[in-house]
Protein backbone atom coordinates (compact mmCIF):
# COMPACT_ATOMS: atom_id res chain seq x y z
CA UNK A 1 0.00 0.00 0.00
CA UNK A 2 1.32 3.44 -0.95
CA UNK A 3 0.57 6.79 0.69
CA UNK A 4 1.37 10.37 -0.20
CA UNK A 5 1.67 13.58 1.81
CA UNK A 6 1.60 16.93 0.01
CA UNK A 7 3.10 19.78 2.06
CA UNK A 8 2.13 23.33 1.08
CA UNK A 9 4.03 26.17 2.78
CA UNK A 10 3.25 29.85 2.29
CA UNK A 11 5.95 31.76 0.44
CA UNK A 12 6.91 33.66 3.59
CA UNK A 13 7.54 30.46 5.58
CA UNK A 14 9.90 28.81 3.10
CA UNK A 15 12.94 30.48 4.63
CA UNK A 16 15.43 27.73 3.73
CA UNK A 17 14.39 27.68 0.08
CA UNK A 18 16.21 29.79 -2.49
CA UNK A 19 13.79 32.46 -3.69
CA UNK A 20 13.95 36.01 -4.91
CA UNK A 21 12.48 38.66 -2.61
CA UNK A 22 10.08 39.57 -5.41
CA UNK A 23 8.20 36.26 -5.38
CA UNK A 24 7.58 36.65 -1.63
CA UNK A 25 6.45 40.27 -1.89
CA UNK A 26 4.25 39.45 -4.90
CA UNK A 27 2.25 36.94 -2.90
CA UNK A 28 2.10 38.68 0.46
CA UNK A 29 4.05 36.01 2.38
CA UNK A 30 0.70 34.43 3.33
CA UNK A 31 -0.05 32.70 0.04
CA UNK A 32 1.60 29.75 -1.60
CA UNK A 33 2.40 29.80 -5.28
CA UNK A 34 1.12 26.21 -5.30
CA UNK A 35 -2.42 27.57 -4.73
CA UNK A 36 -2.31 30.21 -7.48
CA UNK A 37 -4.26 29.39 -10.62
CA UNK A 38 -2.00 28.59 -13.57
CA UNK A 39 -3.95 28.12 -16.81
CA UNK A 40 -7.10 27.37 -14.87
CA UNK A 41 -5.88 25.08 -12.08
CA UNK A 42 -3.47 25.39 -9.20
CA UNK A 43 -0.31 23.32 -8.95
CA UNK A 44 -1.77 21.76 -5.79
CA UNK A 45 -4.83 20.54 -7.68
CA UNK A 46 -2.72 19.26 -10.56
CA UNK A 47 -0.40 17.44 -8.14
CA UNK A 48 -3.30 15.69 -6.39
CA UNK A 49 -4.73 14.66 -9.77
CA UNK A 50 -1.35 13.19 -10.75
CA UNK A 51 -1.04 11.25 -7.49
CA UNK A 52 -4.52 9.79 -7.90
CA UNK A 53 -3.75 8.78 -11.48
CA UNK A 54 -0.53 7.13 -10.25
CA UNK A 55 -2.51 4.76 -8.04
CA UNK A 56 -1.68 6.29 -4.64
CA UNK A 57 -3.92 4.64 -2.04
CA UNK A 58 -4.00 7.37 0.63
CA UNK A 59 -3.39 11.10 0.10
CA UNK A 60 -2.98 13.80 2.76
CA UNK A 61 -2.56 17.53 2.19
CA UNK A 62 -0.87 19.57 4.91
CA UNK A 63 -0.68 23.29 4.33
CA UNK A 64 -0.44 26.82 5.57
CA UNK A 65 -1.56 30.16 4.24
CA UNK A 66 -4.69 31.77 2.87
CA UNK A 67 -4.59 29.87 -0.40
CA UNK A 68 -4.94 26.46 1.25
CA UNK A 69 -7.71 27.71 3.53
CA UNK A 70 -9.62 29.11 0.58
CA UNK A 71 -9.31 25.97 -1.50
CA UNK A 72 -10.57 23.69 1.26
CA UNK A 73 -13.01 26.10 2.87
CA UNK A 74 -16.04 23.93 2.11
CA UNK A 75 -14.50 21.07 4.11
CA UNK A 76 -13.40 23.12 7.10
CA UNK A 77 -14.00 21.64 10.51
CA UNK A 78 -12.70 23.27 13.67
CA UNK A 79 -10.51 21.06 15.80
CA UNK A 80 -8.67 21.46 19.08
CA UNK A 81 -5.63 23.77 18.83
CA UNK A 82 -2.57 22.03 17.46
CA UNK A 83 1.02 22.75 16.51
CA UNK A 84 1.75 25.68 14.23
CA UNK A 85 4.47 23.62 12.56
CA UNK A 86 3.05 22.04 9.41
CA UNK A 87 5.92 19.54 9.39
CA UNK A 88 4.64 18.34 12.76
CA UNK A 89 1.27 17.77 11.08
CA UNK A 90 3.08 15.97 8.25
CA UNK A 91 4.72 13.64 10.79
CA UNK A 92 1.29 12.81 12.24
CA UNK A 93 0.05 11.98 8.74
CA UNK A 94 3.05 9.67 8.21
CA UNK A 95 2.16 7.82 11.41
CA UNK A 96 -1.50 7.57 10.36
CA UNK A 97 -0.62 6.20 6.93
CA UNK A 98 1.82 3.74 8.48
CA UNK A 99 -1.01 2.48 10.70
CA UNK A 100 -3.19 2.12 7.60
CA UNK A 101 -0.61 -0.31 6.21
CA UNK A 102 1.43 1.92 3.87
CA UNK A 103 4.94 0.54 3.37
CA UNK A 104 6.03 3.44 1.16
CA UNK A 105 5.02 7.11 1.48
CA UNK A 106 5.68 9.80 -1.08
CA UNK A 107 6.44 13.24 0.44
CA UNK A 108 5.93 16.21 -1.89
CA UNK A 109 6.86 19.68 -0.59
CA UNK A 110 5.24 21.97 -3.13
CA UNK A 111 7.01 24.99 -4.48
CA UNK A 112 8.66 23.79 -7.67
CA UNK A 113 6.51 22.36 -10.46
CA UNK A 114 7.71 18.91 -11.48
CA UNK A 115 6.35 16.31 -13.87
CA UNK A 116 8.20 13.48 -12.17
CA UNK A 117 6.59 10.05 -12.65
CA UNK A 118 5.41 9.18 -9.13
CA UNK A 119 4.79 5.51 -9.91
CA UNK A 120 8.30 5.08 -11.34
CA UNK A 121 9.84 6.89 -8.36
CA UNK A 122 8.09 4.52 -5.95
CA UNK A 123 9.18 1.49 -8.03
CA UNK A 124 12.79 2.74 -7.93
CA UNK A 125 12.61 3.24 -4.15
CA UNK A 126 11.43 -0.33 -3.60
CA UNK A 127 14.13 -1.72 -5.87
CA UNK A 128 16.82 0.15 -3.92
CA UNK A 129 15.54 -1.29 -0.64
CA UNK A 130 16.63 1.72 1.43
CA UNK A 131 14.76 3.83 3.96
CA UNK A 132 14.81 7.06 1.94
CA UNK A 133 14.90 8.04 -1.73
CA UNK A 134 15.13 11.60 -3.06
CA UNK A 135 14.49 12.91 -6.56
CA UNK A 136 17.37 14.88 -8.07
CA UNK A 137 17.52 16.82 -11.34
CA UNK A 138 20.25 18.74 -13.16
CA UNK A 139 20.00 21.83 -10.93
CA UNK A 140 20.04 19.82 -7.72
CA UNK A 141 17.77 17.94 -5.33
CA UNK A 142 14.00 18.36 -5.34
CA UNK A 143 11.77 18.35 -2.27
CA UNK A 144 10.34 15.03 -3.41
CA UNK A 145 11.03 11.90 -1.43
CA UNK A 146 9.82 8.34 -0.85
CA UNK A 147 10.22 7.03 2.68
CA UNK A 148 9.85 3.74 4.50
CA UNK A 149 7.64 4.82 7.44
CA UNK A 150 8.96 1.98 9.60
CA UNK A 151 12.51 3.36 9.39
CA UNK A 152 11.82 7.01 10.33
CA UNK A 153 13.22 8.27 13.66
CA UNK A 154 10.06 9.92 15.03
CA UNK A 155 12.02 11.80 17.71
CA UNK A 156 13.58 13.90 14.93
CA UNK A 157 11.84 16.62 12.91
CA UNK A 158 10.64 15.16 9.63
CA UNK A 159 11.83 18.14 7.57
CA UNK A 160 15.36 17.88 8.98
CA UNK A 161 15.42 14.11 8.48
CA UNK A 162 14.35 14.36 4.86
CA UNK A 163 16.76 17.12 3.86
CA UNK A 164 19.87 15.99 5.73
CA UNK A 165 19.78 12.18 5.74
CA UNK A 166 21.59 10.02 3.23
CA UNK A 167 19.18 8.91 0.52
CA UNK A 168 19.13 6.88 -2.65
CA UNK A 169 19.21 9.24 -5.63
CA UNK A 170 16.43 9.03 -8.19
CA UNK A 171 17.53 10.85 -11.38
CA UNK A 172 14.74 13.08 -12.74
CA UNK A 173 14.71 13.63 -16.51
CA UNK A 174 11.34 15.32 -16.83
CA UNK A 175 10.20 18.93 -17.01
CA UNK A 176 10.97 20.89 -13.83
CA UNK A 177 10.36 24.57 -13.06
CA UNK A 178 11.70 25.74 -9.69
CA UNK A 179 9.30 28.72 -9.47
CA UNK A 180 11.82 30.79 -7.55
CA UNK A 181 10.80 34.14 -9.06
CA UNK A 182 7.95 35.73 -11.06
CA UNK A 183 9.83 35.13 -14.32
CA UNK A 184 9.73 31.38 -13.63
CA UNK A 185 5.95 31.60 -13.31
CA UNK A 186 5.68 33.32 -16.68
CA UNK A 187 7.99 30.69 -18.19
CA UNK A 188 5.76 27.90 -16.87
CA UNK A 189 2.67 29.53 -18.38
CA UNK A 190 4.37 30.08 -21.75
CA UNK A 191 5.65 26.49 -21.75
CA UNK A 192 2.14 25.19 -21.00
CA UNK A 193 0.53 27.26 -23.75
CA UNK A 194 3.25 26.21 -26.22
CA UNK A 195 3.05 22.48 -25.28
CA UNK A 196 6.64 22.40 -24.01
CA UNK A 197 5.43 20.74 -20.81
CA UNK A 198 2.44 18.73 -19.63
CA UNK A 199 0.65 21.64 -17.96
CA UNK A 200 -2.50 21.85 -20.06
CA UNK A 201 -4.89 24.80 -20.15
CA UNK A 202 -8.19 23.94 -18.46
CA UNK A 203 -10.69 24.94 -21.11
CA UNK A 204 -11.83 24.50 -24.69
CA UNK A 205 -9.53 25.21 -27.62
CA UNK A 206 -11.86 27.53 -29.51
CA UNK A 207 -9.31 27.99 -32.28
CA UNK A 208 -5.73 26.73 -32.65
CA UNK A 209 -3.75 27.90 -29.64
CA UNK A 210 -6.58 29.83 -27.97
CA UNK A 211 -8.25 28.28 -24.92
CA UNK A 212 -11.31 29.56 -23.13
CA UNK A 213 -12.83 28.15 -19.97
CA UNK A 214 -16.50 27.91 -19.04
CA UNK A 215 -18.16 31.29 -18.55
CA UNK A 216 -15.40 33.35 -20.20
CA UNK A 217 -16.72 36.34 -22.18
CA UNK A 218 -14.79 38.07 -24.98
CA UNK A 219 -16.32 41.12 -26.66
CA UNK A 220 -16.71 40.85 -30.42
CA UNK A 221 -14.44 43.84 -30.87
CA UNK A 222 -11.57 42.23 -28.93
CA UNK A 223 -8.73 40.20 -30.45
CA UNK A 224 -7.17 37.10 -28.94
CA UNK A 225 -3.92 36.06 -30.65
CA UNK A 226 -2.62 32.52 -30.07
CA UNK A 227 -1.33 31.20 -27.85
CA UNK A 228 -3.52 32.59 -25.08
CA UNK A 229 -5.83 31.47 -22.27
CA UNK A 230 -9.03 33.09 -20.96
CA UNK A 231 -10.16 31.55 -17.66
CA UNK A 232 -13.52 30.81 -16.05
CA UNK A 233 -15.75 33.84 -15.80
CA UNK A 234 -13.05 36.17 -17.15
CA UNK A 235 -14.19 39.13 -19.26
CA UNK A 236 -12.33 40.86 -22.09
CA UNK A 237 -13.72 44.23 -23.14
CA UNK A 238 -14.18 45.85 -26.54
CA UNK A 239 -11.05 46.81 -28.53
CA UNK A 240 -8.77 44.79 -26.22
CA UNK A 241 -5.83 42.73 -27.50
CA UNK A 242 -4.60 39.60 -25.69
CA UNK A 243 -1.42 38.21 -27.25
CA UNK A 244 1.95 36.40 -26.93
CA UNK A 245 1.33 33.63 -24.39
CA UNK A 246 -0.84 35.80 -22.15
CA UNK A 247 -3.32 34.33 -19.68
CA UNK A 248 -6.32 35.73 -17.84
CA UNK A 249 -7.28 33.58 -14.88
CA UNK A 250 -10.73 33.08 -13.38
CA UNK A 251 -13.03 36.07 -12.78
CA UNK A 252 -10.46 38.58 -14.02
CA UNK A 253 -11.53 41.54 -16.14
CA UNK A 254 -9.68 43.53 -18.80
CA UNK A 255 -11.44 46.77 -19.65
CA UNK A 256 -11.89 48.70 -22.91
CA UNK A 257 -8.93 49.14 -25.24
CA UNK A 258 -6.26 47.53 -23.06
CA UNK A 259 -3.42 45.48 -24.55
CA UNK A 260 -2.13 42.44 -22.64
CA UNK A 261 1.14 41.20 -24.15
CA UNK A 262 3.32 38.39 -22.76
CA UNK A 263 1.65 38.86 -19.38
CA UNK A 264 -0.45 37.11 -16.74
CA UNK A 265 -3.56 38.53 -15.10
CA UNK A 266 -4.25 36.40 -12.03
CA UNK A 267 -7.64 35.52 -10.58
CA UNK A 268 -10.08 38.25 -9.48
CA UNK A 269 -7.99 41.08 -10.92
CA UNK A 270 -9.31 44.16 -12.73
CA UNK A 271 -7.14 45.84 -15.38
CA UNK A 272 -8.40 49.28 -16.36
CA UNK A 273 -9.17 51.14 -19.57
CA UNK A 274 -6.63 51.87 -22.28
CA UNK A 275 -3.56 50.32 -20.62
CA UNK A 276 -0.57 48.64 -22.26
CA UNK A 277 0.49 45.75 -20.04
CA UNK A 278 3.54 43.83 -21.23
CA UNK A 279 6.07 41.37 -19.71
CA UNK A 280 4.25 41.48 -16.38
CA UNK A 281 2.23 39.57 -13.81
CA UNK A 282 -0.72 41.33 -12.18
CA UNK A 283 -2.36 40.11 -8.98
CA UNK A 284 -4.97 42.50 -7.61
CA UNK A 285 -3.24 45.86 -7.30
CA UNK A 286 0.27 44.38 -7.43
CA UNK A 287 2.21 44.40 -10.67
CA UNK A 288 5.49 42.56 -11.25
CA UNK A 289 7.36 43.91 -14.28
CA UNK A 290 9.76 41.24 -15.49
CA UNK A 291 11.77 43.53 -17.76
CA UNK A 292 12.74 45.79 -14.86
CA UNK A 293 12.45 43.19 -12.07
CA UNK A 294 10.32 45.39 -9.85
CA UNK A 295 7.09 44.98 -7.91
CA UNK A 296 4.68 47.93 -7.95
CA UNK A 297 1.64 48.42 -5.75
CA UNK A 298 -0.96 50.54 -7.55
CA UNK A 299 -3.17 52.60 -5.26
CA UNK A 300 -5.50 53.86 -8.02
CA UNK A 301 -8.36 51.36 -8.25
CA UNK A 302 -9.28 52.70 -11.68
CA UNK A 303 -6.01 51.25 -12.98
CA UNK A 304 -5.69 47.96 -11.07
CA UNK A 305 -7.64 46.42 -8.23
CA UNK A 306 -8.75 43.20 -6.59
CA UNK A 307 -12.26 42.13 -7.50
CA UNK A 308 -14.61 40.33 -5.15
CA UNK A 309 -14.25 36.57 -5.19
CA UNK A 310 -16.24 35.20 -8.12
CA UNK A 311 -18.47 32.15 -8.13
CA UNK A 312 -16.48 30.26 -10.76
CA UNK A 313 -13.46 29.64 -8.53
CA UNK A 314 -15.64 28.37 -5.68
CA UNK A 315 -17.46 26.05 -8.07
CA UNK A 316 -14.17 24.72 -9.43
CA UNK A 317 -12.95 24.11 -5.87
CA UNK A 318 -16.09 22.14 -5.10
CA UNK A 319 -15.56 19.98 -8.19
CA UNK A 320 -11.96 19.37 -7.13
CA UNK A 321 -13.03 18.43 -3.61
CA UNK A 322 -15.75 16.12 -4.91
CA UNK A 323 -13.16 14.13 -6.86
CA UNK A 324 -10.59 14.04 -4.08
CA UNK A 325 -10.92 11.16 -1.63
CA UNK A 326 -9.12 12.71 1.34
CA UNK A 327 -7.00 10.83 3.81
CA UNK A 328 -6.83 14.06 5.77
CA UNK A 329 -6.14 17.73 5.20
CA UNK A 330 -4.62 19.86 7.94
CA UNK A 331 -3.91 23.56 8.22
CA UNK A 332 -1.02 24.82 10.32
CA UNK A 333 -3.22 26.99 12.53
CA UNK A 334 -4.41 23.81 14.17
CA UNK A 335 -7.54 23.46 12.07
CA UNK A 336 -8.11 19.97 10.74
CA UNK A 337 -10.16 19.36 7.64
CA UNK A 338 -11.58 15.91 7.48
CA UNK A 339 -13.68 13.90 5.10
Amino acid sequence: MVGAIVVVESEGSRGDVKQSASIRSMFDNTRSLACVEVLGRSILERTVDHLQASGIDSIAVVGSGAGVRHLFDDRRKLASPGSLNIWHHATQRVIAQKEQGCDAILIVALGPYSECNAADLIRFHREQGGALTRAVEEQGALDLWVIDPAAIPYDRELKDYLRSSQASVYPVRCYVNRLENPRDLRTLIADGLSSRCGLRPQGFEVKPGVWMAEGAVVDRGARIVAPAFIGRGAKVGNQCLITRCSNLESDSRVDYGTVIEDSSVLSNTYVGIGLDLSHSIVDGNRLANLRHDVILEISDSVVLRRLEEGKSRAEASRRFLANFKFDEVAISSGEDLRR
